[in-house]
């Protein structure tokens, strides 16, 4: 068995890079067999001709393909039984202050930060951008060595998006309202992302002591970027402010519809997906769609400031990935067209729908709070829209190129499927959050 995950890890999945190979020894091997015609005058000299293109094209190869086999094998570990028990023990010795989501029976390396029950839709208080300018970075070298270990899986770096400046909590603790800043995905990547190919690095090393109940300031000694990220602050406040770093700023919710489909066994079903190979972050991991940054409906290249606070609303946000990831509006990912934003999501006839939905009362939207996945440390607004239309359940879901899998689970048999998959840690805390508001037992009571 552990031959057959060196194996699996080194080379499932490049297949696509032997092909490579395969056209580089097309290309390669005649071209020197032709030029070295005039010598090749028997066989021997032709092995030595071929042995040599061979191991000049294979070695190309390998170069060619090292950071994609170091993605894919760390893809594999951080998916491991192993290593998410080791992260997790770290992680609650790192946070022992704050509450660790528990759900089904297995604890997650999320927390969670109710809203306060006044913040309702549309959601205008919720946010306030403070800067519309981005700030400058430098890479060093390690961070530039995960982007390139991430390569083409992240599609667009310089999108312009928003990271957390503060969450502003009421005497309850409750979220209140959040307060925002100017960022990329770029910026997200080299100092809130990479806190968790830091932490693979030290389960590789074995640099963290052990036991685990070694003092958490030891341990952040071996974690630079988590400890930066810190700035020497209680728990409490790293998660409602971050020291030196741009966390870009998620929206995320569980969708939740009354079935009107014949067999009648499940009134209410819920929408999930399995992430896709090729994105970026957690992939193969089980998530309740919609789910994406909190970013502008433009192009890497956008630098008009009316623009960026008109795309500032996390209401319009869900609303887009909404329609991109349960409906596969592949043209709301990048505004290539430079169409008005508002208007390009708002007509999509899966939006259009719901609003109306809405408006007459036959769906709701709730905001729930904000989720911090504690392994990137990074926050999503997280919303429940309950749908009781029977319309939408013949709308069909269509899924995106983000996912390999939506499927529309019953909620009564939600637990038996995750039981059976690793569930994405930010989906975690949105389902703890929807169970513990009450309006997912409301479901059952009213139906």
């Amino acid at each position: 068995m552990k031959i057959y995950n060196i194996i699996h890890v080194r080379f499932v999945g490049t297949i696509p890079s032997f092909m490579k190979l395969i056209r580089i020894i097309c290309i390669v091997f005649p071209l020197i067999a032709g030029i070295n015609s005039n010598v090749i005058n028997n066989l021997s000299e032709f092995y030595v001709m071929s042995i040599a293109t061979l191991t000049v094209s294979f070695s190309w190869y390998c170069y060619s393909t090292r950071w994609e086999r170091r993605r894919k094998k760390y893809w594999h570990i951080i998916s491991k039984h192993d290593f998410l028990t080791w992260q997790l023990a770290i992680l609650k010795n790192i946070y022992s202050d704050l509450e660790f989501v528990k759900l089904w029976g297995k604890e997650y390396p999320v927390t969670c930060m109710p809203a306060n029950q006044y913040i309702r839709y549309p959601f205008s208080s919720l946010c306030t951008l403070i800067s519309d300018k981005l700030h400058e970075t430098t890479p060093d070298k390690e961070q530039k060595r995960y982007i390139k270990l991430l390569g083409n899986t992240v599609k667009w770096p310089n999108m312009k998006g928003f990271a957390l400046d503060r969450i502003y909590l009421n005497e309850k603790q409750e979220v209140k309202s959040i307060s925002a800043i100017t960022s990329n995905y770029y910026q997200n990547l080299i100092t809130a992302h990479i806190l968790e190919w830091e932490l693979y690095k030290c389960y590789l090393s074995r640099d963290i002591p052990f036991p685990y109940d070694t003092d958490s300031s030891t341990i952040l000694k071996n974690l630079p970027y988590r400890d930066n990220y810190h700035g020497n602050r209680i728990s409490k406040d790293v998660i409602c402010s971050p020291s030196r770093a741009f966390p870009l700023l998620s929206v995320q919710a569980l969708v939740v519809f009354r079935s009107a489909w014949p067999d009648g066994k499940y009134p209410w079903r819920v929408v999930t997906s399995c992430r896709s190979m090729d994105v970026a972050i957690k992939p193969g991991q089980i998530q309740f769609f919609p789910a994406g940054g909190f970013e502008i409906y433009g192009t890497e290249s956008e630098i008009n400031i009316y623009h960026t606070h008109d795309s500032f609303d996390p209401k319009l946000a869900l609303f887009r990935e909404y329609a991109e990831e349960l409906f596969n509006a592949e043209h709301l990912q990048i505004n290539r067209m430079g169409i008005d934003p508002a208007m390009a999501i708002y007509t999509h006839p899966s939006i259009s729908f719901l609003i109306r939905a809405i408006n007459n009362k036959k769906a709701w939207m709730h905001f729930l709070g904000i989720v911090v996945d504690l392994t990137v440390m990074r926050h999503e607004l997280s919303f429940l829209i309950i749908i009781d239309d029977e319309d939408f359940c013949f709308e069909g879901l269509k899924g995106c190129n983000e996912s390999t899998r939506i499927l529309a689970v019953p909620l009564d048999e939600l637990e038996n499927y995750i039981s059976k998959e690793i569930l994405h840690v930010g989906s975690a805390g949105l389902f703890h959050m929807a169970k513990h508001s009450g309006y997912l037992k409301d479901l059952h009571n009213n139906h």
